[in-house]
């Protein structure tokens, strides 16, 4: 039984920390100083990077003296979020795919809707974020249900972290946009 436990332990607080790993020559990142995919080509001999930029208005050039903390790995996860997950950014109204996770766990997230569709932006936190995936209580991503006060048919298009519902209206005068904060008691289910 203890062994079972050390090693739900040991998985949990490797899966937490992975945001944290390493960069070796060759790895991709994005700079959150310069808003820029870079790709590590030396390693100075106090730890600090030298970066090719592969996006941006340096792209091409190198430079130097960066620090861990100044990046974000492309791959991995911090807690439940990891790189490649689909969300929707409750502050920003839009969809984003998690794209890189920072140092200090913060996420780098594309965007693929609204006004600022096609840029990356960094800094967000797992709050800010509702998850394309998962389900919460009877109701899981992509299940439509009633929605009461709107009396209108929609989809669930994320979860919050507070447990309410991002939805996507499929009927009604909102059909076609998505709304944030419904809570479970607002919809019926069949």
């Amino acid at each position: 039984m203890r062994a079972i436990l050390f090693l739900a332990s040991f998985f949990v607080s490797v899966q937490a920390f992975a945001y944290q790993q390493k960069l070796y020559v060759g790895d991709r990142a994005y700079n959150i100083e310069r808003s820029a995919y870079v790709t590590v080509v030396a390693i100075q001999q106090d730890g600090r990077f030298v970066l090719r930029y592969d996006s941006g208005p340096l792209t091409g050039q190198t430079g130097g003296n960066w620090t861990r903390a100044d990046l974000a790995v492309l791959s991995g996860c911090a807690g439940q979020v990891c790189t490649g997950y689909g969300a929707y950014n409750l502050e920003r109204e839009a969809y984003v795919r998690v794209v890189g996770i920072q140092y200090d766990g913060r996420f780098v997230l594309y965007y693929r809707t609204g006004s600022l569709a096609g840029q990356s932006g960094h800094n967000w936190t797992r709050s800010d974020l509702a998850l394309t995936r998962g389900c919460y209580l009877d109701l899981c991503v992509g299940e439509r249900a009633y929605n009461v006060p709107r009396q209108a048919w929609v989809t669930v298009a994320a979860i919050q972290l507070t447990g309410h519902y991002v939805l996507r209206f499929d009927t009604g005068p909102l059909a076609g946009k998505s709304g944030k904060n419904w809570p479970r008691s607002d919809l019926a289910v069949r």
